[in-house]
């Protein structure tokens, strides 16, 4: 009765695969994602607005908070109160006039625009790292659902072929207690690939539910992933030295701009805030035909705001105290850039090694398939216990090689991602 349980399951499970509705497949390249990604994403629409609010803000710093020149001509009736009525014989000479300016000699208006600037180059570049970092991530997306559609593949196929060897054995009935232990491992066996594929299937779909939501895609298209044009390969260049990436990542990565940058923007701000510290001329000419005190009056008008001196001390003290942020912020990032090159740098090395001893013993065993093993086993060339291990050895070597591709597709996108540029490339 065991024996008809494990083949049920084994040919029940690996069934399951084929069944329901075949969804729409769309092929895509590593350089179609991307460009999609950017176009599409959300999290990078957000970024291109803060780039235009920046934008705005230096416009309207540079234009809209330029010294101001309010001139103002009454007619007004000064007996009666009304607006004049030249039509009611009101007289024309009933009438003032003023001019008020504010006279920015304290630069205030330059101060103001440079801090703008910097603003808009932070968000820029903080849109240059946010580009980056999608790119990277739809980088590892495609990575993973290539590697789990290959493995996914790997192991269906070795479930059809274990199917075949059940339906051979089963004339193996009736021979003792060894067939019915033959027949009871093999249906374990296949219970485990089932297992496998099960997983793989799920990491494959979380993959491209994954991309998909980088895509701001909301459909249900499946992707079949293009080859990548770089291979994995077993030997690094000489030239991917600690030192050489350390210097590339000062001038390349993105945060380690934006630190400079912001230090920058608040050296502007300080002198910006200092310049506030003295108050704006305000200068007015009145004049009044009909004048409460004397006809033809004109009265000239000078004002400065209280206090004279010292003023935003406060706005000083809080610049200076945002200098030392962005200072104590750049000596971090330089330390976690040169500790982004270290480990990145060691897991593309440790990714190599190890897929160089996983492709040997992909290459190993990769002779040996299903057909040859079950031809081997029925002429008794091969033992039943050799027969299970060297099957499933063949399967595992092959997901272990594909496993190791992954790894290392991954630690160069890493390395890229530290490095702030494409130090390898992948598509």
């Amino acid at each position: 009765m065991s024996r008809y349980r494990f083949i049920s399951i084994v040919v029940v499970l690996s069934s399951y695969v084929s069944l329901g509705a075949q969804p729409v497949r769309r092929e895509l390249s590593v350089e179609s994602a991307v460009q999609t990604a950017l176009a599409r994403n959300a999290g990078i629409a957000v970024v291109r607005a803060d780039v235009r609010s920046a934008r705005g803000s230096l416009l309207q710093a540079s234009t809209g908070y330029n010294p101001s020149l309010a001139i103002e001509y009454n007619l007004f009736n000064r007996t009666n109160g009304k607006w004049l009525d030249f039509n009611n014989g009101a007289n024309p000479s009933q009438q003032t006039a003023s001019i008020d300016t504010k006279i920015d000699y304290s630069g205030t208006v330059g101060g103001r625009t440079s801090v703008a600037e910097k603003d808009v180059e932070v968000n820029e570049t903080v849109l240059t790292a946010t580009q980056r970092l999608l790119t990277a991530q739809v980088q590892r997306a495609l990575v993973d659902i290539q590697a789990y559609a290959r493995q996914r593949r790997i192991t269906d196929g070795a479930i059809d072929s274990l199917r075949a060897m059940i339906t051979a054995m089963e004339s193996m009935r009736g021979r003792g207690v060894y067939a019915e232990q033959e027949l009871l491992r093999i249906g374990v066996l296949g219970y485990q690939l089932e297992r496998a594929a099960s997983e793989i299937r799920m990491n494959e779909r979380n993959a491209m539910g994954a991309l998909r939501v980088l895509l701001g895609d909301s459909t249900d298209v499946v992707y079949d992933v293009t080859p990548f044009a770089t291979r994995p390969t077993t030997s690094l260049s000489d030239t991917l030295t600690e030192p050489s990436l350390l210097s590339l990542a000062m001038r390349e990565r993105p945060d380690l701009a934006i630190n400079r940058i912001q230090r920058e923007r608040e050296l502007a701000n300080l002198s910006y805030q200092k310049r506030l510290a003295w108050p704006d001329l305000r200068m007015g000419l009145t004049y009044d035909k009909q004048g409460s005190s004397w006809p033809d009056y004109m009265g000239l008008t000078m004002s400065l705001e209280l206090p004279f001196f010292d003023r935003n001390q406060g706005g000083i003290e809080i610049s200076q105290a945002n200098i030392e942020r962005s200072d104590a912020s750049y000596r971090a990032g330089m330390e976690s850039a040169t500790q982004d090159i270290r480990s990145a740098l060691a897991s593309l090395r440790e990714s190599t090694n190890l897929l160089q001893r996983a492709r040997t013993l992909d290459n190993a065993t990769g002779g040996e398939r299903a057909t040859t093993l079950l031809n081997a086993y029925r002429a008794r060339a091969l033992g039943f216990i050799e027969f299970v291990d060297l099957y499933q050895a063949i399967v595992d070597a092959s997901i272990m090689s594909i496993e190791a591709e992954r790894h290392w597709y991954n630690s160069v996108i890493d390395l890229n991602v530290a490095a702030g540029t494409t130090v390898l490339p992948i598509n």
